[in-house]
């Protein structure tokens, strides 16, 4: 996701969404490493980054 220009939000949602529910079934815990500031500022406004935690990402 590091070169993503733009990131329609409903899909992003979604998608990330649908894996932090597999993850938790499988009892597995991930974060983000690196996406763009698109990426980061919609998983922050979601919530979503209690879930998937961001680490080293760009600016």
């Amino acid at each position: 996701m590091s070169s993503s220009a733009h990131c329609d939000n409903a899909s992003l949602i979604i998608t990330l969404l649908g894996i932090c529910t597999a993850l938790d079934t499988a009892d597995t815990q991930v974060a983000i490493t690196r996406t763009c500031a698109a990426v980061r500022t919609k998983i922050d406004r979601t919530g979503l980054a209690e879930r998937l935690p961001l680490y080293g990402c760009e600016d």
